[in-house]
């Protein structure tokens, strides 16, 4: 962090005296992860307004401060790198006195000729979309474009009437950018079907201004890819690869979900031609609500975080992820940012390949740790399952189990004839003696026949993800009993190759993410 120069008032500001307080605290946790980013003090919610300005990356989220309006505010962190973070004071809250929101919910943040332009949904107080702007250097001035919403909530009334952008709550967690001189902005929504039913939707607004917005149109076109009971919350449209967009939002009934297509300039119109569901089990305690950006390098991957929250546990950011195109550009493929490599430590790695018999659980010495990277591939039969257990026991009573099935996930077709998928799962059900355990949760990713299969897992206290690096990612929260840091592995009903092992120690990130050392 000492590439970011911050300014000596903030050392007496009292949200920072607060915040390095307050972190030194919640760090005794043993739970709380080290390699995640955590707030300080008080509830982390939604990510919001992820973005690049002046050389540095932002970082936003939902903060419910009780030490001040006990409503959601943006809180804030700026980083080098999308790695080391540094806290910073509350970037918006809300001013309900001044004729404005009673409490600053998710949203986005554009950037355009060296000026940030944040918008979100206002709540309670004067409801609807709000903009605040900002050319400080940090991020750390906002300003109104006007008093009250710029696009207000649309009246109040049955969800069915309330016209013309909109069913619930006319206007909510919007997404901004500008493109060929204007401004856009999407709104979450819904649309009704026939039966009463309701499925995702977004709504399209345009303004020159930021002042005075025009509803254009809903924004989906040729959407086979969403499930009743959908909605389009905390929205992000952003391009990614050669000439596609990314849809990547949350839905309050699925989870985190994406879709890909073309944006139709002519039309406005967005050409859905890809989609799927980033959590197949519960949305609790595994990805939630998103935020994201396209890589200021314009090498076409987006960048991209979502919260992960816990019960018995702190809130915690993911990692960062680096989304990019799949191979068949039919979906995408999701990796553990390269900017995570700064924190490995010590590392350690098989010598040759290892023989794991069947059905006999093997204890992997160089992977013990509770914050840790495991660079793993693994040959063996499609009619095998071989079964990680991670956070492991001294006893083996207590782990959290990672099952690799080969030939088990999506079967699909094409000229060459059939083939299947990889289907990994992460089971909890033996994670923790906590009472809320995290369901199992389940992906299927691209693998060539008889191909090893790749897995990058990141550990780190309560939260496991795992990237297959082909296809969709697996995060779970868990609350495994003090001294669970042992890693195993067992075949079933046939032999398998480790071929390749690498584990490192990971740095912890927060223990000067608060402090007023600068």
């Amino acid at each position: 962090m000492n590439d970011i120069k911050l300014p000596e008032f903030l050392k007496q500001d009292p949200y920072m005296i607060t915040a390095e307080q307050t972190r030194k605290e919640r760090l005794s946790d043993p739970l709380v992860p080290r390699y995640h980013y955590i707030v300080s003090h008080e509830y982390m919610n939604d990510p919001n307004g992820l973005c690049y300005f002046n050389g540095n990356w932002h970082l936003f989220h939902q903060l419910n401060d009780s030490h001040g309006n006990k409503e959601w505010n943006w809180a804030h962190a700026i980083s080098p790198d999308l790695v080391h973070w540094k806290e910073l004071p509350l970037a918006i809250v809300p001013d309900p006195d001044g004729g404005n929101e009673l409490s600053s919910w998710s949203g986005a943040i554009a950037i355009h000729d060296n000026m940030a332009v944040a918008m979100y949904y206002g709540y309670h107080g004067a409801m609807g979309l709000y903009c605040q702007t900002s050319t400080d250097p940090l991020l750390l001035q906002w300003n109104r474009v006007k008093t009250g919403p710029c696009i207000p909530c649309g009246g109040v009334g049955p969800e069915q009437t309330r016209i013309p952008y909109a069913v619930y709550p006319a206007v909510y967690d919007p997404f901004i950018w500008w493109e060929d001189g204007q401004y856009y902005a999407l709104s979450a929504g819904v649309k009704f079907l026939r039966n009463g039913a309701r499925v995702r939707e977004e709504y399209l607004f345009s303004s020159q201004d930021l002042l005075e917005w025009k509803y254009l149109h809903p924004l989906l076109q040729n959407d086979r890819f969403g499930s009743v009971n959908d909605d389009g919350a905390c929205p992000y449209f952003c391009k990614i690869g050669e000439d596609m967009r990314m849809l990547l939002f949350f839905s309050h009934g699925n989870g985190p979900e994406y879709m890909i297509g073309y944006w139709d300039k002519e039309n406005q119109k967005f050409d859905v031609v890809g989609g799927a569901r980033l959590n197949h089990c519960s949305r609790l305690y595994g990805y939630a609500a998103p935020t994201a950006y396209a890589d200021p390098s314009g090498d076409g991957s987006v960048r991209a975080f979502y919260n992960m929250h816990a019960a018995g546990a702190v809130t915690c950011m993911s990692l960062p992820h680096t989304i990019t195109l799949d191979e068949a550009k039919s979906g995408i493929a999701v990796a553990p940012a390269k900017e995570l490599e700064s924190l490995r430590r010590n590392e350690r790695k098989l010598s040759e390949p290892l023989c794991v018999p069947a059905n006999k659980e093997t204890v992997l010495d160089i992977a013990r740790g509770t914050c840790v990277e495991i660079d793993i591939t693994l040959s063996f039969e499609p009619v095998n399952t071989v079964q990680l257990r991670l956070l492991r026991s001294e006893d083996g009573e207590q782990y959290t189990a990672l099952n690799v099935h080969p030939g088990n996930g999506t079967t699909w077709r094409d000229l060459a004839g059939w083939h299947a998928d990889c289907l990994i799962s992460m089971d909890c059900t033996h994670s923790s003696h906590h009472t809320n355990l995290s369901a199992p949760e389940t992906v299927s990713f691209p693998k060539k026949d008889y191909a090893p299969i790749r897995l990058r897992i990141f550990i780190d206290r309560s939260a496991i993800e795992v990237f297959t690096m082909t296809g969709l990612p697996l995060g779970r929260r868990v609350l495994p009993d003090a001294g669970s840091d042992t890693f195993s592995i067992c075949s079933i009903n046939g032999d398998c190759t480790i071929t390749e092992m690498t584990v490192w120690d990971m740095d912890d990130i927060n223990e000067h993410a608060s402090d007023l050392d600068f």
